[in-house]
């Protein structure tokens, strides 16, 4: 099908106009939506996402950061670690008030919060490992796979670099001679690479402002993700706080998708929560 000049000159200032009148919008998964309650695991093959948007701010600029230590010079942030197994910091943004208790386990709490992506680009040799290693079938049976990501500093930044973490490098200098384990390695990596364009860091998937009503759970019930659940239980009302949480923490291996598989939070996803607890 062909079309006049006078036809596509109409159609081009039509699109025109509409980019520049569009408005700017995050993700918003309905009212009854609530991305931060604790996700059944769904076994289903990613969507296209090509007609996804990405334009909304987190509230803070998001400070790219390994998780799995604090040896980082931003002294306020505080490694939540070892209170619940996998890696978590925290930093206070707004004190909580004097007059009240830190919350404790069964309380009933009110919360916003905005969540967004914080990108895996900054694991540590140790997150990749314990987050991305452990979760591959067949690949911890190997204790010299393990060793030889340890020994040769194979962290985010590598694991991402096509062009570093390749066939020859996975099967010559980490020594994996196992052809399909080789294959395997090398394809899990395309695939998260293949993430941080499609999931940009700093991309908003949730947040209970937009539905404009808190977030309600009890503390400890797990109606929260581990992230979520453990950063509150050391917060008083009044506090905000931002947290990062490894995987682990927050939705793991399979990410999170609504009931008809849209993808929200992709698989292995390093997340950060603006939180401020109101009662």
């Amino acid at each position: 099908m062909t079309y006049s000049n006078t036809m596509k000159d109409s159609f081009n200032l039509t699109t025109i106009a509409f980019l520049l009148i569009a408005p700017c919008k995050s993700f918003n998964f309905g009212s009854d939506s609530n991305v931060i309650r604790k996700a059944d695991k769904i076994h289903r093959n990613p969507p296209s996402l090509s007609n996804r948007r990405t334009c909304m701010q987190p509230f803070s600029k998001l400070t790219r950061r390994s998780l799995s230590s604090v040896s980082m010079d931003e002294t306020a942030w505080t490694s939540l670690s070892s209170e619940n197994g996998c890696a978590l910091k925290k930093r206070v943004l707004e004190k909580g008030s004097e007059d009240e208790s830190v919350i404790t386990k069964g309380s009933l709490v009110k919360i916003e919060y905005v969540g967004t992506l914080a990108g895996e680009e900054d694991w540590t040799v140790e997150d990749v490992i314990n987050c991305w290693i452990s979760n591959m079938q067949g690949m911890t049976d190997d204790d010299t796979i393990v060793s030889a990501f340890r020994e040769n500093g194979v962290d985010g930044a590598v694991l991402l670099n096509p062009d570093v973490f390749t066939e020859e490098y996975v099967a010559q200098t980490l020594g994996v001679s196992n052809r399909i384990r080789c294959k395997k390695l090398i394809m899990a990596a395309k695939r998260l690479a293949a993430q941080q364009t499609d999931f940009p860091m700093g991309t908003e998937f949730d947040s209970s402002l937009s539905r404009g009503r808190p977030f309600e759970f009890t503390l400890g019930s797990g109606k929260a993700i581990k992230a979520i659940d453990t950063a509150v239980g050391t917060m008083k009302v009044g506090e905000r706080a931002e947290i990062i949480g490894r995987a682990d923490c927050c939705y793991g291996a399979e990410g999170y998708r609504t009931g008809e598989g849209k993808v929200v939070v992709p698989p292995f996803a390093t997340l950060q929560f603006n939180i401020k607890v109101l009662e």
